[in-house]
């Protein structure tokens, strides 16, 4: 049995979920495609709303982005 220890490096990755509650009322915020796909993002959005958040996502004009505002 190897009893040597092995040095790994710990990944995390944002919480979409957090940020997206941490976003100011009004104001806008691009998630480019890299941190999260767009339908990663849709997907947190409509599961938010649905607990009495609000917000809008966009992604008319934007290439590899999505916009996301919040409302309430």
């Amino acid at each position: 049995m190897n009893t040597e220890a092995t040095n790994v490096k710990i990944v995390s990755k944002p919480a979409l979920t957090a940020t997206l509650k941490a976003l100011p009322l009004g104001k806008p915020k691009l998630i480019k495609n890299k941190q999260f796909k767009a339908n990663v993002v849709r997907n947190t959005i409509s599961r938010l709303n649905k607990k009495g958040y609000s917000f809008e996502a966009t992604e008319d004009g934007l290439v590899d982005a999505v916009q996301v505002t919040r409302i309430k």
